[in-house]
C-alpha cells in the first residue's frame, strides 16, 4: 500500500526473452514493469496532457491489456477523458485508441469509467464499454488488420 498505492491491472508478457510483469498505480499515475529474472523495476507515467496523436490521458490508469509483443492497452478510470490508450513498449510512447469528452456533474465529479477492455480471438476486434452510458464499443483497423500490428486508422461499430 505504501509502495503501489491502488495497483490495477497487471499483466505478465515474455518480451526478448525476458519475463516481465507489468501493473499500475492508480494514484501514483505510473506503469511499472518488473524483471522476473533480475527482480528490478522501472517505471513510467502514464499521465500526459499531449500524447504524439492529440488525445490527453490525464487521470487513472485502470486495466491493462497486453496485445502481441509490443503494445499494452489500457484504460482510464474517471476523470475527463475516459478512453482506451496504449504504450508501445519499442518507442515508450503512448497514444489514443479513444477518447472521450465527459463534463463533471453538479458535484464535480466526472463518474465515467472505461471498463471491459478485450481483444477478439482473431486479433482483430478491440472491445470497451463506457461503464455510466452502458455504451459498448467494437474498434477495427481500416485495413482489417489485427492490432498487434497497429495502424492509426480505425472504425467503430
Amino acid at each position: 500500500k505504501e509502495y503501489f498505492p491502488n495497483v490495477e491491472g497487471i499483466v505478465f508478457m515474455h518480451i526478448d526473452n525476458k519475463p516481465l510483469l507489468f501493473f499500475v498505480s492508480k494514484r501514483r499515475r505510473r506503469l511499472y514493469k518488473l524483471n522476473l529474472d533480475t527482480f528490478t523495476f522501472t517505471s513510467t507515467m502514464t499521465q500526459s496532457n499531449e500524447l504524439i496523436d492529440g488525445g490527453s490521458f490525464q487521470n487513472d490508469p485502470d486495466q491493462l491489456l497486453p496485445v502481441g509483443k509490443h503494445f499494452i492497452y489500457h484504460t482510464e478510470e474517471g476523470g475527463g477523458t475516459p478512453g482506451v490508450y496504449f504504450k508501445d513498449l519499442r518507442s515508450g510512447q503512448y497514444r489514443t485508441i479513444f477518447q472521450d469528452e465527459v463534463k463533471p456533474d453538479k458535484d464535480g465529479d466526472y463518474g465515467e469509467e472505461t471498463t471491459g477492455l478485450a481483444i477478439s480471438p482473431s486479433g482483430k476486434c478491440l472491445l470497451s464499454c463506457l461503464q455510466d452510458r452502458g455504451e459498448c464499443f467494437v474498434f477495427e483497423r481500416e485495413d482489417g488488420g489485427i492490432f498487434e500490428d497497429l495502424s492509426p486508422k480505425l472504425r467503430i461499430r
